[in-house]
């Protein structure tokens, strides 16, 4: 080998190492920064495995992040959290000359998180979350971060929701989206935690409405969360859900706090502007029952219920259109469509119905 070649693989050799040696330094450096930084943030408790920072590829990883989060008031859940991985792709380095630090993706992978230490607190976990979003940056002029808010993913598992009273809970086996496009969640459960005849009471013996609702599957049209949050409006073309039983009971042992709402009034309780083009619900078994001072239990079941609602909204005047078909085949099946118009002095009601015995 000439003494040429071996000087010029000399220097590479020395190029390596340097940025090698400099790459650890580095990571040592921002892992030592970052945990100082963390550290100065009030109510907060981080602790991370590793950081990696690759300089020529613009990517930034933290490994392993825990997270607690306490209020000091004590009015608010502890929040615990743990990400697997938390990485910013493809940094634009020489944006930061300009008060703008933008990466191409930000990527959080198997990550949970647990709502606790409160007494009378909403409980919430969730495990296998899963999120991009997409051309993310943090714009140093005014303290504010910027996003494609049409580019994202979210994938969420064992997704368990309880009410603050207990009252209530909501358990979703797998809940995703992405790009703005359908949401869809599987194997759904929503229902009372309380014994049926127990809910009045601990609602104040008051009339109430117990329910449990099992789905296979839910689904809407296409969907851009990130503006429907922003606007503060809930504006959905469709939903589809279907399941094998859903069950009501109607507690009339005790008067209502207030009178019997339509369901155009109980939409109207909807704070924020709402519009669903049309609800459409397949159920194998749904079960209404009440219970009245004056009759101890009824129950009224229809199968393979077919449920169809239409322009459901709380806008002043609004029209929504109901269709139900019921049965078995073979047996007794009833089809009626029920069509309700509400201004702001009347309420009238158009219902068209048959019964056929097969």
């Amino acid at each position: 080998m000439s003494k040429r070649n071996k000087t010029l693989i000399l220097c590479v050799a020395i190029v390596v190492a340097v940025f090698a040696v400099g790459g650890i330094v580095l990571n040592q450096v921002a892992a030592h920064q970052l945990r100082k930084e963390l550290a100065a943030i009030p109510g907060t408790k981080f602790d991370f495995k590793h950081v990696n920072i690759s300089l020529f590829a613009g990517n930034v990883e933290v490994k392993g992040v825990d997270v607690t989060v306490q209020d000091s008031t004590g009015t608010n859940p502890q929040i615990q959290g743990y990400v697997g991985a938390l990485k910013l792709e493809h940094i634009q380095w020489f944006g930061l000359f300009k008060g703008k630090a933008i990466a191409k993706r930000l990527v959080v992978k198997d990550g949970s998180i647990g709502l606790c230490g409160q007494k009378d607190a909403t409980k919430l976990s969730a495990k296998g979350i899963n999120l991009a979003i997409h051309d993310i940056g943090y714009v140093m002029a005014d303290s504010s971060v910027v996003y494609n808010d049409s580019l994202y993913s979210v994938a969420v598992d064992s997704l368990d929701y309880i009410d603050a009273k207990g009252l209530s809970r909501i358990q979703i086996g797998h809940f995703a989206t992405a790009d703005a496009g359908p949401v869809e969640a599987l194997g759904m459960r929503m229902y009372n935690c309380v014994p049926q005849e127990a809910l009045a009471e601990k609602m104040g013996k008051v009339s109430v409405m117990w329910y449990d609702v099992k789905l296979d599957s839910l689904y809407t049209s296409p969907l851009n969360l990130p503006r429907m949050a922003k606007a503060q409006s809930i504006e959905i073309g469709s939903i589809g859900l279907s399941g094998p039983e859903i069950v009501l009971l109607q507690d009339d042992r005790y008067p209502p706090a207030v009178p019997y709402p339509t369901i155009q009034e109980s939409l109207n309780t909807v704070k924020m502007p709402l519009r669903i083009g049309q609800i459409d619900a397949r159920v194998k078994l749904f079960t209404f029952l009440w219970e009245t001072t004056h009759v101890n239990r009824g129950a009224f079941p229809m199968h393979n219920l077919n449920l169809t609602l239409k322009s459901v909204s709380n806008a002043p005047g609004n029209v929504m259109e109901m269709d139900i078909k019921s049965g078995r085949k073979g047996k007794a099946r009833l089809d009626f469509s029920l069509f309700t118009l509400k201004s702001a002095t009347i309420i009238q009601y158009t219902i068209k119905g048959r019964f056929m015995s097969r």
